[in-house]
C-alpha cells in the first residue's frame, strides 16, 4: 500500500522569478494551476500549463519549469516523499473533475494549501494539524496513483527496499550506513546493494545522499540555520552541508 511518507513543501503562491533555477528534483510533485502562463518542457518538447487542472511530477522524471513574467503562474504546490515509490518517468496531467473520487482528493488537497497561505504557515506548523495534515497526505497519495496509472507506472514491491527507505526517512539525523541498515534486515551488504539498484536505480547510499541533500535544502528555504538543518539532516556539522551542497551544483 502506497503512503505518503513526508511533505516537504506545501502550499500555494505565485511562482517567484527564479522559480526555473529553485526547483529541487529528485522529489514528488503535485501542482494545481489556478491561472497564469507558463508551463513545463520535458523531454525536449514544451508544454503549456492548463488552468484548472493538476500535474504530477514523479521523483524520476527529468524537467524544467517556466513561468511569464508579466502574468506568472499562480499555484496549488506540494512536494513529497512517497514510500513505496512509484517509478514513473512520465509527467502526468490530471483532470480534477474526471470523478468523485479525483474530485474530493484535489479538494482536500487545495484546501491544506489554502490554509498553509492565508495562515502564513510553514510544513512545520502544518505537521502540528495531525487530521488535517494526515488527510491531505492521504488526497496527495490518491491523486499521485491515480496520474500514474495512465503512464504505465511501476511501485516498488520489494519489502526490504522499502523498510530500509522508511528507516532513512525517519533516522535521517543519524548515522546510517549500508552495513546497519542491511544488518536490520538481516541481510548482507551486498544483497541491499543489489536489491536497491535492481528495483530503485541507484545503491542505498546514494538514495541516502540524495534525501539528505533535498531535506537539508527545504529546510533551508524554511528558514532554518545551516546549523540546524546539518543537525537534522545528518552532516555531522554546518561545513559539511555546505560542501555537500556545492558539490551538487
Amino acid at each position: 500500500m502506497e503512503r505518503l511518507s513526508e511533505i516537504r513543501y506545501y502550499g500555494r503562491c505565485a511562482v517567484p522569478e527564479n522559480w526555473p533555477d529553485n526547483v529541487i528534483m529528485g522529489i514528488n510533485r503535485l501542482y494545481y494551476i489556478h491561472g497564469g502562463s507558463g508551463g513545463y518542457i520535458e523531454n525536449g518538447r514544451d508544454h503549456i500549463f492548463q488552468k484548472n487542472m493538476l500535474y504530477y511530477f514523479p521523483y524520476t522524471s527529468n524537467f524544467k519549469v517556466t513561468s511569464s513574467h508579466t502574468d506568472p503562474i499562480v499555484h496549488s504546490y506540494m512536494d513529497f516523499e512517497l514510500v513505496p515509490p512509484i517509478l514513473c518517468s512520465k509527467i502526468c496531467k490530471i483532470n480534477p473533475n474526471e470523478n468523485r473520487s479525483v474530485k474530493a482528493a484535489t479538494d482536500i488537497f487545495l484546501s491544506g494549501a489554502e490554509t498553509i497561505a492565508v495562515n502564513g504557515l510553514t510544513v512545520g506548523d502544518f505537521k502540528n494539524e495531525n487530521e488535517l495534515y494526515s488527510l491531505c497526505n492521504a488526497g496527495a497519495v490518491y491523486l499521485a496513483i491515480t496520474a500514474a496509472k495512465s503512464a504505465s507506472a511501476t511501485v516498488v514491491n520489494d519489502k526490504i527496499v522499502i523498510a530500509v527507505m522508511e528507516e532513512m526517512i525517519s533516522k535521517i539525523n543519524k548515522k546510517l550506513t549500508v552495513e546497519s541498515l542491511a544488518a536490520e534486515q538481516y541481510i548482507t551488504p551486498d544483497a541491499l546493494i543489489r536489491r536497491f539498484k535492481r528495483t530503485v536505480g541507484v545503491t542505498p547510499y546514494a538514495y541516502l545522499k540524495q534525501l539528505r541533500l533535498r531535506t537539508a535544502r527545504y529546510m533551508l528555504e524554511e528558514g532554518n540555520t545551516l546549523s540546524e538543518t546539518a543537525s537534522a539532516c545528518g552532516y555531522s556539522d554546518s561545513s559539511a552541508l555546505l560542501h555537500a551542497l556545492k558539490q551538487k551544483r
